[in-house]
């Protein structure tokens, strides 16, 4: 009869935790957005400037009369 009780109580105390753990955890999934990064986009958009203008350069190079100097130019420029 005490084991039938004692396990009646564990098997209780062990849900009415799991319940509780439930909620507790419920509440911690509302996290708010974080805020927005000024540096990393400020980065991107120089990244991408820099991007377009070396894009500008090597048309401008491959559309020359020498196109093969004009890139040999922008390479040894890329080096130093």
């Amino acid at each position: 009869m005490v084991d039938t009780v004692t396990l009646a109580l564990v098997a209780m105390a062990a849900i009415v935790a799991t319940i509780f753990g439930i909620k507790k955890d419920a509440k911690k999934g509302t996290k708010s957005k974080p805020p927005p990064n000024k540096a990393a986009e400020v980065a991107r958009e120089v990244a991408q400037k820099e991007f377009d203008d070396n894009i500008k350069a090597l048309k401008k190079a491959v559309q020359g009369d020498s196109a093969a100097d004009d890139l040999a130019r922008l390479g040894n420029e890329r080096k130093r």
